[in-house]
Parts: C-alpha cells; structure tokens; sequence
C-alpha cells in the first residue's frame, strides 16, 4: 500500500501545480510584483557567462562569489548543478531583484489504519 499511496500524492501534486503556481501568480501580483514563465537555468552557462567576463566577478558580493567558486569546483567534479524553478518574481519598483519562484502543495490523503480497521486511505481532514 506505501507504494500505491506515494504514487497517488505525487499525482495529487502533479495535477495541482499549476493550481499552486495560479495561486502564487495572483498573490504576488497584488503585490505589484510579476511572475514570469522560465525554463531550466543550467550552472554551466553561469560559468561560461563569468569566465568571458571575469571582470564582474570582482564585482559580486561575497556570498556569490563563494557560490560561483563552489558551482565551479562541482563542475569541475563532474557533478553538473541546474535548476527548475516555477517561474521567476520580479518587483516592479526594482527590475534588479529576481527570485525564483517554486511552488509546493501537499496531497490531502493519507493511510490510516489501525488494530481495528484494515488500511484505506483517507483525507486529512
């Protein structure tokens, strides 16, 4: 039953994303910010991006040049770092500030039993 009822939440979640992401999009737009849609950001165009300038490495803070350099040691690992996300905020006031935007929902159902009843599953409610 532990398999059937994980593929059954990981289809609640898939169905509903896009519910999730409605959401999110109505939110921040009250609050003048947009979300767009976007695609996969791989780590290695970051790289490239930098190595042809190195110059505006030397003009990131330090965090991120600390997240450049590790980002760099992975690749160089082999162990290449992309992300997904669901889309991408910006605020309106300041187009500088981008924010990914990954939504999450949690599937409503779960198994239950107990000594006096055989499984099923329920809501969670």
């Amino acid at each position: 039953y532990d398999g059937f009822v994980g593929r059954l939440r990981c289809a609640w979640g898939s169905i509903h994303e896009a519910t999730a992401v409605l959401v999110a999009v109505n939110y921040f737009s009250a609050r003048n910010m947009i979300v767009s849609e976007c695609g996969m950001f791989a780590g290695e165009a970051i790289l490239q991006d930098y190595r042809k300038r190195c110059s505006a490495f030397n003009n990131l803070n330090f965090a991120q040049r600390v997240q450049l350099t590790l980002l760099r040691k992975l690749h160089d690992l082999g162990c290449y770092i992309g992300a997904t996300p669901d889309g991408i905020i910006t605020r309106s006031n300041d187009k500088s500030c981008v924010e990914a935007l990954e939504v999450k929902n949690h599937c409503p159902f779960q198994m239950y039993q107990n000594h006096k009843n055989p499984i099923r599953i329920v809501d969670k409610e």
